[in-house]
């Protein structure tokens, strides 16, 4: 049995702070499919990127690197928080962060989103410029049976082929 860390994502409800924690990733996208979302990203307060263009953004826990996040980002890592770019319009390097960073997504252009935490989805409809998604660790971890014997490093990366790639950076 391994345990697992738990995030949890937080953003402005209708006149309260409300919160979805995840085990894998969460995702913020664009619910219109013909439009792109504009963002910038800050880790612990300070700006990782700024003005992104994407179909939206993914963060993801160890356990989630080797699923969704592995496909948008081409990267898997061992421990932390990975922030990855869905369907960028220029290149912007991934970013692995420490497992107690903050990573604060903040909208820079109205749009529509849907925000996803592991399988759950949730439309949060037109959202307004500066509207604020904010992942951290939810101090909280859930045990998960087999993973050691099915996701071993070397098993891992036999199956993935590549364990990292030279668009990601660590802070």
């Amino acid at each position: 049995m391994s345990l697992m860390p738990l995030i949890e994502a937080r953003y402005p409800g209708k006149d309260v702070q409300s919160s979805v924690k995840a085990l894998a990733e969460v995702t913020l996208v664009s619910a219109d499919p013909t439009q792109a979302i504009r963002f910038n990203v800050k880790i612990n307060g300070h700006l990782a990127a700024e003005n992104v263009i994407a179909n939206g953004v993914i963060i993801a826990t160890k356990f989630g690197s080797t699923g969704y996040f592995k496909s948008v980002a081409r990267t898997i890592f061992v421990d932390g928080l990975g922030v990855g770019y869905i369907c960028p319009s220029y290149s912007v390097p991934n970013i692995v962060a420490r497992m107690d960073s903050r990573i604060e997504v903040e909208l820079i252009r109205r749009a529509p989103i849907v925000l996803t935490a592991d399988k759950l989805k949730k439309d949060l409809g037109e959202v307004e410029k500066g509207f604020k998604l904010e992942v951290c660790s939810a101090c909280e971890n859930v045990p998960v049976l087999g993973y050691e014997h099915f996701m071993c490093p070397v098993c891992r990366k036999g199956r993935n082929s590549t364990v990292i790639n030279d668009n990601y950076f660590v802070v």
